[in-house]
């Protein structure tokens, strides 16, 4: 994979539009190799932020560009970026772009989210990827399936970014071995190890589930004794549920013998009572009876009746209508002779209208033509006196510039005069560019002293005050065990005979003393005299003997507290000589720090170590005051030439401008003659009148006059057919009145006839009798229905006592029912109970048959549950521990040995003095030809540090790049812990990348190695916090 091109907008301090082209022949001229070079905080790494933004959307220094807090690497003052990377690997050459911007591209807009686009250099119109990227990193997706290297891998084996150039040095075994898991993809061995775990674990639970299905089951079958006496009770429960079932059947056929004369007795004695209500409601029914047959003989009339009603109710109605139908015929009358008048009117005004519009046409389209001819004539008018307007604007516009170029001009002159006294007053400035980074690599020396210094101070007041400390404990130790010596040395005297008498009687060959814990008794030996000894002296010793253990108890821990007392503080003493040692030295530093800045700032100012930091700001500040001086002037100069000759050209302009102004206006002149003469016609044609308006209200006459015509003959011709149409209705109902008078006659006199012979002697008499049809229908259907129920009633008791006798002669038994009750209740719970007891037998033996079954099935289940887990089980005897750790840390090793192999082929092209040596699982150490013995790291000084530090990242760029070939390489480092000599070797290392083709960037403000590459990138702080870039390859677009 090769960096072919960078773009970038607005990234860091680098704000504007820039590209950095790796493909400028220059590049390879000078070896492929290149220094990016500045001062601090001039945006050397951004350029490394720009490759890394690019591709993965993410930089070193700012791991995510989204969320709360914002993009980090936006140029503040500006409301958009992006960066733009053309690469090349194995698929072909694509370029990447990440970009984001600002609501409406200000500054304090609203941030928008960020996207990506990737496209092959050879059809840019079909992009591989194109969309939002954010928190998902689709973008650094992407990319990694094209480059085959994720952004981890990416900065292991091309980008050595600032800050993670020693991690692997300085990191813990812990650290080390997630870089190593990610290096070599160590997760998928963790994976698999976990996989045979989980598997190990599952086959485990179903093995035991298994054994415990089958122990659950095995231990709750009965034995086959207890099925075979089973089977025995059943066969005799059959033969005694036979002999229950006859007797059960003949005390049920008795029981339903008595529940059925019961119940003929029963509706024998219904019926009874049912006849007896048919009866009463007879009796109660005779008054509606009557009614029922007087309305029974009106009924006879009612249809004469109702047709004569309805004619009489029509006579009238007709009759009311026919007087007002006479009525509206009048009224119609009347309005047909306005309404003729009406059009006749209409018609009159829309002739009048037609002849004055037919008249006056010709005239209006006279006026038309004339108006057109005015109204071009005024536009040409309008159009002249602008053009008049701008000419006389174009010369005075042209004469105020060159009264200001002529100010500006002797503006800029003075500018220029005083911007060349400044900058050759401050030309000794220029120095402090190579200045100001020694001075501040010395002011950074100067701090990190000082801090050494003032730790190493606190470190020794700590170990001061501790050996003080010490010594006040140590003081109570020691006249403890005194007082502890003083206390053992009473007792022996109050007690020593007593206790010599007493342990000399208890004293055993070879037994240790109880006292003392010695094995050598002279007193065995006959030595030492009995004396005699009573119990008091017993219970005295005894209790002398334990206070004499607890003393010397005493003493020993006393012992061990002082010398534990004596060991601290001598090791603090030491320490307190150490770290004074360490402040001598470290002042000689600071003065020798402070004497080469006094000497590197002497031309300027006279130097303060106090305000080390501020003096060097004010100097930096200095250079840029003088490098803005000088810029200034540049473009002072610059723009002083530009004025002096857009003046000297101004005045030819001006002499055009007045030619243009006097055409213009006599062209103004001419075009009004004309207007004029077309005006004057027109008002001795048709005065000031509007000739469309004039036309309009003409034909809106005409139309308005046409349209009431309309409306009058439509009005007339509606008017006209409603009149004819009463008289036609008119006499339509004077026909069906006389017919309507005939039929009624005739209907009064057959209802008056049938009257007579129903016995009625009027209409009143007729209505009084008869009934509502509801009310007649009502009666009618209750006076069926209780003849009706007489008839069932009588028919029912005649069935009933005929049943009853039929049951009664059916059986004679006189048993009472109660007692064949409470004997069928005995029979049947007998019966009951055993079915029951043969329902629970043959369930046993089911489930017995059943069980026996599911036990073989179980069998072959554990069998096969069994081989599955011994064969997982073996397995996880192979990879340890269930995390996986087991089997990744063997593996890491392995990488780590590798990565040592690696790492020292480049460590033996800088020092061969050195080698790294593995020490336990994922340690090393530095074998060192001057010494003995392998070194720690922490032995190490910063530049041996700088050689494994650089030697393990380079093994770790090849080590990830072994399955994508690696052409870039870029290192940010300072190499500022490095000795000549060093530095030298290193640089060889270095060159050594460079003939295996890549092309090797460094960033560094080490003059030293600057100096000693030709090819250069160089940022120079300008105004506003913002940096430009020089060098091969670079333009700003």
């Amino acid at each position: 994979m090769k960096i072919l091109k960078v773009e970038f907008e607005n990234i860091n301090c680098i704000a504007g539009k820039w590209e950095i082209d790796f493909t400028d022949p220059t590049y390879k001229q000078a070896g492929n190799r290149f220094v990016i070079s500045g001062l601090t905080g001039s945006g050397k790494t951004s350029i490394l932020d720009a490759i890394t933004l690019a591709l993965y959307g993410r930089t070193p220094r700012q791991e995510k560009i989204y969320g709360a807090e914002g993009n980090g690497v936006m140029t503040a003052d500006k409301g958009n970026c992006y960066a733009q990377v053309t690469y090349q690997c194995k698929k072909g050459i694509f370029v990447s772009r990440w970009s984001q911007r600002k609501g409406r591209d200000r500054a304090d807009g609203q941030l928008q989210p960020a996207e990506g686009l990737i496209y092959g250099v050879e059809q840019p119109e079909s992009p591989l990827f194109s969309h939002t990227t954010g928190a998902r990193e689709e973008l650094a997706q992407a990319n990694a399936a094209i480059i085959q290297l994720d952004y981890s891998e990416f900065c292991r084996s091309i980008m050595l970014a600032q800050g993670e150039f020693s991690k692997f040095l300085t990191c813990d075994e812990e650290e080390r071995a997630e870089i190593l898991e990610k290096l070599n993809g160590m997760e998928n061995y963790r994976r698999i190890a976990q996989k045979v775990a989980e598997h190990w674990s599952v086959s485990k639970r179903a093995k035991e589930q298994a054994e415990s299905n089958f122990g659950t089951l095995a231990e709750s079958i009965p034995n086959a004794e207890e099925i075979a006496q089973q089977q025995n009770k059943l066969a005799e429960f059959k033969a005694r549920e036979e002999s229950i079932g006859q007797e059960q059947a003949k005390v049920a056929s008795l029981l339903v013998w008595h529940k059925n004369l019961d119940e003929k007795q029963g509706k024998l004695q219904s019926a009874e009572k049912a006849l007896n209500l048919a009866n009463e409601s007879k009796e109660k029914f005779a008054e509606n009876e009557l009614r029922l047959q007087q309305a029974e003989n009106a009924k006879g009339c009612d249809s004469l009746y109702q047709n004569f009603d309805r004619l009489r109710k029509e006579e009238n109605v007709t009759q009311g209508s026919l007087t007002k139908m006479q009525g509206e015929l009048d009224s119609a009358e009347s309005s047909l002779k306005m309404l003729d008048e009406t059009k006749k009117n209409a018609e009159k005004s829309k002739n009048d209208a037609n002849d004055f519009v037919q008249s006056h046409r010709e005239l209006w389209n006279n006026v038309r033509a004339l108006d057109v001819k005015i109204a071009g004539t005024v536009a040409n008018l309008s159009t002249e006196e602008k053009r008049c307007k701008d000419a006389d604007k174009i010369l005075k516009n042209l004469l105020d510039e060159q009264a200001g170029m002529l100010l500006n001009l002797q503006t800029l002159e003075a500018q220029e005069k005083d911007l060349q006294k400044k900058v050759s007053d401050s030309s000794s400035d220029e120095a402090l560019k190579d200045v100001l980074p020694k001075g501040e690599l010395q002011v950074a020396e100067l701090a990190r002293v000082r801090k050494d210094y003032s730790d190493a101070q606190v470190l020794k007041n700590k170990a001061t005050q501790l050996a003080a400390e010490t010594q006040v404990k140590l003081d109570v130790a020691l006249n403890r065990r005194e007082t502890l010596n003083a206390e053992l040395q009473e007792l022996f005297r109050n007690d020593v005979l007593v206790l010599a008498n007493i342990i000399q009687k208890h004293l055993e060959e070879g037994a240790p003393c109880p006292v003392c814990g010695s094995k050598e008794h002279p007193a065995c030996n006959g030595n030492v005299a009995e004396q005699a000894s009573s119990a008091e002296d017993e219970s005295r010793a005894v209790d002398a003997a334990s206070k004499v253990r607890a003393l010397n108890a005493k003493i020993q821990t006393a012992d061990g507290e002082i010398q534990n007392m004596q060991s601290a503080k001598a090791q603090a003493e030491s320490d307190e000589r150490s770290y004074a040692e360490s402040l001598e030295k470290l002042t000689e530093r600071a003065q020798g720090i402070i004497d080469g800045l006094t000497e590197l700032c002497k031309p300027w100012i006279e130097f303060d170590s106090k305000n080390a930091g501020t003096q060097m700001d004010s100097l930096k500040a200095r250079y840029e005051a003088f490098c803005k001086s000088k810029e200034t002037l540049e473009q002072v100069s610059g723009n002083l030439k530009i004025v002096r000759n857009n003046y000297e050209n101004s005045a030819e302009g001006i002499g055009r401008a007045k030619n243009q102004l006097e055409q213009e206006q006599r062209s103004l002149a001419e075009i009004q003659n004309v207007l004029q003469k077309l005006q004057a016609e027109r008002r001795e044609m048709f005065g000031e009148q509007n000739v469309q308006e004039v036309v309009e209200k003409a034909e809106a006459d005409l139309k308005t006059a046409t349209d009431r015509f309309a409306v009058a003959d439509k009005n007339f011709r509606l008017a006209e057919d409603k009149r004819n149409g009463l008289l036609t209705r008119l006499t339509t109902m004077k026909e069906n009145l006389q017919k309507v008078s005939l039929e009624l006659e005739q209907a009064s006199a057959k209802f008056t006839e049938a009257l007579a012979s129903k016995g009625f002697a009027g209409e009143d008499e007729f209505l009084k009798v008869l009934l509502p049809d509801g009310e007649f229908d009502a009666l009618t259907r209750r006076r069926s229905e209780i003849n009706e129920a007489l008839v069932a009633c009588r028919q029912s008791l005649r069935d009933a006592t005929e049943a009853l006798e039929k049951v009664k002669a059916e059986n004679q038994d006189s048993t009472p029912v109660e007692e064949l009750e409470s004997k069928k209740a005995a029979v049947d719970a007998e019966l009951k109970k055993m079915q029951q007891d043969v329902g629970a037998i043959q369930e046993a033996i089911r489930n017995y048959n059943e069980r026996q079954k599911q036990l073989e099935k179980l069998k072959a289940e554990l069998d096969s549950k069994q081989a599955e887990f011994n064969r997982w089980n073996t397995m996880r005897s192979w990879f340890g521990r269930a995390d996986g750790s087991d089997f990744v840390t063997f593996v890491q090793g392995l990488t780590f040995r590798s990565l040592l192999k690696l790492a020292n082929k480049q460590l033996l092209r800088m020092k061969d003095r050195y080698q790294l040596v593995m020490s336990g699982d994922l340690g090393f150490r530095v074998k060192d030809d001057f010494f003995g013995e392998p070194r720690r790291t922490s032995n190490l000084s910063g530049g041996e540090k700088f050689l494994v530090s650089l030697a393990f990242a380079l093994g770790i760029a090849e080590y990830a790049s072994r399955n994508v070939r690696v052409d870039s390489l870029f290192m940010d480092e300072g190499f500022g812990t490095l000795d000549a000599d060093t530095l030298e070797c290193v640089l060889d290392c270095l060159r050594a990348q460079e003939r295996s083709g890549k092309m090797l960037g460094i960033i560094t403000h080490v003059e030293s190695v600057v100096e000693s590459i030709t090819q250069r990138i160089e940022l120079t702080p300008v105004s506003q916090g913002h940096s430009v870039i020089k060098g091969p390859g670079v333009r700003q677009l």
